[in-house]
């Protein structure tokens, strides 16, 4: 009896052992390929992030895309994040018009709702890696075609100059983009990349703006034709040769510029910066770039005096040379000496530029107010009819807690609770900051968080880093095509997952930008 009992208590400890290890087991396979396991999704996406050419990107996201069912989805127009019955109805109003010839009906369906977010269509997440609804994508190329058909129609009763003032007042209610280059430091030369993949796509935006390091960047863009451009993105058309005689390539600066701080109070050499700007654009003034580019070069700078443009271009600042300005743009105490602007005057001398009859002493976005800080963009907007944003975040401080926020739909909860972590960070500097008890280094976290440029209107590209890339912060600044290749590729690759979205918001804005100068192009010539 006992010998029985002793038996039955082993085998019931032995199964109920045995039920623990199976469950444990479970749970261990169920955890590992939660935090520590690789899905398919994530591998792709790590590999799409290391492509070296578009081709490569492209194949890797269509594979994407169809692993995630995105394609059975984009097939299906019907959805609750936008008005799909009106675009639907206004689509075959426009195909309709087309077919029967009627133009003025046509032209009457286009100027009615032509706006950048009809019915939701810009919402950010209706967009795959490889575009979004085929029913928005067939709209916007039916707008587009209808402006080229309206061009090469003869209408009756409509003059040139009429079609031309359509096309004109149609483009004005529509709306213009601008590309904003932020900042960076090192990093700042992935915008470079973020320029090349927008231009090699035909979407690059003729309103380019730039602050801090963007400056510089935005300065050599806007000097250059679309001839010239290529040879500039790639790294072949900038001259470093400032840099290359500062000191011996491969050699450590981090002590230097520690010793240039304690005795001067500055961490780089304006003197070597201004050089690296002029001998790669010159001393072109804001007025002459954009005559022989026609490109808006604008570049953000502040100053202790509240009556000086907070926003250069060849309308607020015509006559100022662009590098002195790109160099004023990246003042900050601790970081670089003071700099003076230089202009032409009205016989060509350079001289310095001093609109309220004094020095003006240029400061950094961490002496600002929030109002300060988004007046450049504010300027923008009213000089430029500009109501689109696309900004190239390369600020080592931000990126790191700026994912792309393209693909916002996609991202695992591990990328989610971080969004979440650093957003109550920031909110509970923002209280400290109010009362006055926030320490200056946090102080600048959030004196470069520019409102504006953050709401979910906005596109925002952020270089993909990594540990090594902060190591490079301290290594001496570029001196080879290589290290201007590396940086640019992070930029361009970046980019790449904004396509899609940028080709819809824009497409239509670039079709009517292209329209209008051909149809001027024709009036003048009559």
């Amino acid at each position: 009896m006992a010998l029985n009992l002793f038996f039955s208590l082993k085998t019931f400890f032995s199964s109920l052992v045995s039920l623990l290890i199976e469950v444990a087991s479970f749970w261990y396979n169920k955890l590992w390929n939660l935090f520590l396991s690789r899905r398919p999704e994530a591998l792709l996406i790590d590999k799409m992030r290391r492509a070296m050419t578009y081709t490569e990107w492209l194949d890797l996201a269509y594979s994407l895309d169809a692993l995630l069912c995105n394609d059975l989805w984009r097939a299906n127009p019907k959805s609750r994040k936008y008005d799909y019955k009106l675009i639907s109805e206004r689509l075959d109003a426009i195909m309709d018009a087309k077919e029967m010839g009627d133009i003025l009906e046509l032209t009457n369906i286009l100027r009615s709702g032509l706006i950048r977010n009809l019915g939701n269509i810009s919402n950010k997440k209706l967009f795959t890696y490889i575009g979004t609804k085929f029913l928005i994508e067939k709209y916007n190329v039916e707008v587009m075609s209808s402006f080229r058909f309206l061009l090469n129609s003869p209408v009756p009763n409509m003059t040139m100059q009429q079609k031309l003032d359509l096309v004109h007042d149609t483009r004005q209610s529509y709306g213009l983009s601008t590309l904003v280059l932020q900042g960076g430091v090192l990093f700042g030369l992935c915008h470079l990349g973020v320029v090349r993949a927008l231009f090699e796509h035909n979407l690059l935006p003729r309103i380019i703006t730039g602050v801090g390091v963007g400056a510089l960047i935005v300065s050599l863009v806007c000097v250059h034709t679309d001839e010239e451009l290529p040879e500039v993105l790639k790294g072949r058309g900038i001259n470093l040769s400032a840099f290359a005689k500062q000191k011996p390539a491969g050699e450590y600066q981090g002590f230097q510029r520690l010793r240039r701080w304690l005795t001067k109070g500055y961490l780089l050499d304006i003197e070597v910066l201004e050089q690296v700007v002029k001998d790669n654009i010159g001393d072109l003034t804001f007025e002459e770039a954009y005559a022989r580019t026609k490109r808006v070069l604008n570049i953000a700078v502040h100053s202790t005096n509240k009556y000086v443009p907070t926003l250069f271009n060849f309308l607020t600042t015509p006559n100022v040379l662009i590098w002195s300005a790109a160099c004023a743009s990246n003042a900050m105490p601790g970081l670089y000496e003071e700099t003076k602007i230089m202009c032409k005057d009205e016989h060509g001398k350079i001289v310095y530029w001093e609109p309220t009859g004094s020095p003006v002493r240029w400061k950094s976005y961490t002496e600002t107010n929030r109002s300060e800080r988004e007046a450049p963009y504010t300027r923008v907007s009213e000089l430029f009819n500009v109501n689109h944003f696309i900004v190239s975040q390369a600020r080592p401080y931000m990126a790191p807690f700026m994912p792309q926020d393209v693909h916002y739909g996609t991202y695992s909860w591990r990328s989610k609770l971080v969004r979440l972590i650093v957003f109550e960070i920031r909110h509970r500097l923002a209280q400290l900051d109010f009362l006055g008890l926030l320490p200056f280094f946090f102080r600048q976290l959030l004196t470069h968080d520019d409102r504006r440029l953050m709401n979910s209107e906005i596109i925002t590209i952020v270089p993909d880093l990594n540990i090594r890339d902060f190591w490079k912060l301290f290594v001496d600044a570029p001196r080879t095509r290589e290290d201007i290749r590396y940086w640019s590729r992070k930029g361009e690759q970046s980019t790449w997952f904004a396509l899609p979205v940028i080709r819809q918001r824009c497409g239509v804005e670039f079709v009517l930008d292209g329209v209008y100068e051909i149809m001027f192009s024709q009036r003048t010539r009559l």
